[in-house]
C-alpha cells in the first residue's frame, strides 16, 4: 500500500516523495512529501478464518521551504491541493480508488497546518488517510 501511495504522488514532479518518517535534517532544500504510518487496527471475526479487515492510517507530511518566502502560506495550501487532486483525479467514487488495491480510501482527518519555529526551513501540512484492505494470514 504504502509503495502504491509513494508511486501516486511521485507523479507530482516538483516534490521530493519518501516513504519514511519525516526527519528535518532529512528533508531537502524544495518541496517535499513523507508518507510515513501512523497507526493501524485489524477486525477479526474468528481465529479459525485466515482473512480479516485492517484498518491503516497514514500521514502524509506536505512540506514548503518558508525561509525568506513570503508566499509559504499560500505555496503550502496549493501543494495540499494538488496532493489531493493527485490522488482523487478521475475516480468515480471518492472511498475507492482505482490505483490501489483496497475496499475503502479516505482522507480520515481534516488537514492541520503546522506553524514553523524560527529556526526550521519547512512550513509543514499533515493528511491523515484511511486505508481498509482484507488481508490474509
Amino acid at each position: 500500500m504504502i509503495d502504491d501511495l509513494k508511486n501516486k504522488l511521485a507523479e507530482l514532479t516538483d516534490f521530493d516523495v519518501r516513504a519514511s518518517f519525516y526527519q528535518a535534517s532529512s528533508a531537502g532544500a524544495g518541496k517535499i512529501i513523507y508518507i510515513e504510518p501512523h497507526e493501524s487496527t485489524a477486525e477479526i471475526k474468528s481465529g479459525m478464518n485466515p482473512e480479516y479487515a485492517e484498518t491503516i492510517y497514514f500521514r502524509v507530511i506536505v512540506g514548503v521551504p518558508c525561509k525568506a518566502n513570503p508566499d509559504a502560506p499560500q505555496q503550502l495550501i496549493d501543494a495540499v491541493r494538488l496532493v489531493r487532486s493527485k490522488l482523487w483525479a478521475g475516480e468515480r467514487a471518492p472511498d475507492k480508488v482505482s490505483w490501489m488495491n483496497s475496499f475503502s480510501f479516505r482522507e480520515f482527518e481534516s488537514c492541520k497546518y503546522i506553524r514553523p519555529e524560527a529556526n526550521e526551513t519547512k512550513a509543514l501540512a499533515v493528511l491523515t488517510l484511511e486505508i481498509k484492505n482484507r488481508v490474509a494470514i
